[in-house]
């Protein structure tokens, strides 16, 4: 690209696209270009001579003369203002990162944990990498080596690109915990994870949560969702584990702020996909809007995604448990007629059938989603 646009600077009057061409050619491969380029640029300015032996006339060679020098000027410059790398070596840090995610994403974890350390060695701080190395040693089982590249990276989080990936830390290392049964610590994490919930951070939660409590105990479900939207995507997943943890740790009034504000959010969520379709879209109740899903394959992934209908049986749950009889049995009518899971619509099902609260946590169990 660069020799083109220089030889088309050597033949015609050029322009201002032609600079950006060489610019072009010598980024995308600079060692190519400047070898390539300065014997053009000799060769250029040798054959001069050579062309006045043969009678071609002066002002002309002046001209290419000219030419040639303004090339040798841009050359130069472009060749002072960047160092000459190998191709590898000018790879910047990120770039280098997402390659060794790809290794790592295609289970070459001896490659890629390569990438990460030799990334995390050549600055002070770089979070990111202490994350995927932790994410390697997950991978391999390393469970309490994960941990402490985790917290690592925790430490460092003022210096993570996007302030969301504290999220995705904070939530690797509550899955460790749970699978390793640190029930205090995974609780703490989550919590400590609540920071991004702008519902649950906002000035007004504090009076929002009892009236949204007391309508859906009172006016029900339906009556809940007309009355209060809730756009809350990135800490869904956390509100959904920590209302399943307060209910098998018997905290049912805790859980039910939790299961609710996930529950609201994936119907939110829905809202917003059918309008993108249907702009003047009004659901007529939490049935219409699940019934309008099942047409749509991605709402019915997004709903498996954020385990919906788990959350809508844990809240029935809940509900159970305080004695909200009413309540419970339409969340569990709901999961038993719309769960696209023959599991929870049978545990909906043996709910509706005979009604039971699930034992507390103990060290040997722990139901997930």
């Amino acid at each position: 690209m660069f020799i083109k646009a220089l030889v088309k600077m050597m033949a015609a009057p050029f322009s201002a696209s032609d600079l950006v061409q060489c610019g072009k050619g010598f980024f995308y491969d600079p060692g190519k270009t400047v070898l390539y380029g300065a014997a053009l640029l000799s060769f250029g300015i040798r054959i001069i001579p050579a062309l006045q032996n043969y009678g071609i006339r002066r002002n002309s060679l002046m001209m290419f003369k000219g030419k040639i020098i303004v090339a040798l000027g841009l050359f130069i410059t472009l060749f002072s203002a960047v160092p000459i790398y190998s191709q590898e070596d000018a790879l910047p840090d990120w770039v280098r990162l997402e390659q060794a995610k790809r290794l790592f994403e295609e289970g070459l974890f001896g490659e890629a944990l390569v990438v990460f350390k030799d990334l995390r060695e050549s600055t002070d701080s770089y979070p990111e990498a202490d994350f995927w190395i932790g994410r390697i040693y997950e991978e391999e089982g390393e469970l309490s080596l994960a941990e402490a590249q985790y917290l690592k990276a925790l430490d460092k989080k003022k210096d993570l690109y996007m302030n969301d990936d504290v999220l995705l830390i904070l939530g690797r290392l509550a899955y460790i915990y749970r699978i390793s049964r640190q029930y205090h610590k995974y609780e703490e994490i989550l919590k400590e994870s609540l920071s991004f919930s702008p519902v649950w951070n906002a000035p007004e939660a504090p009076r929002r949560y009892p009236l949204m409590v007391r309508t859906l105990k009172e006016k029900g479900l339906d009556k809940l969702f007309e009355l209060h939207r809730i756009d809350n995507s990135k800490a869904l997943h956390v509100h959904s584990e920590l209302g399943l943890y307060y209910y098998r740790t018997g905290r049912y009034e805790e859980s039910i702020r939790h299961l609710l504000t996930s529950l609201l959010a994936g119907l939110t969520a829905i809202v917003t996909e059918v309008r993108y379709t249907e702009p003047l879209y009004e659901a007529e109740g939490v049935e219409d809007l699940l019934r309008k899903g099942q047409t749509s394959e991605r709402i019915q992934s997004y709903l498996e995604t954020v385990s919906f209908y788990p959350v809508a049986y844990y809240l029935g749950a809940a509900l159970y448990a305080l004695g909200e009889i009413r309540e419970s049995r339409a969340l569990f009518s709901l999961v038993a007629n719309y769960a696209p899971s023959d599991r929870w619509s049978a545990e909906a099902m043996r709910q509706l059938t005979d009604p039971f609260i699930e034992p507390v946590l103990t060290s040997e169990e722990y139901f997930y989603f």
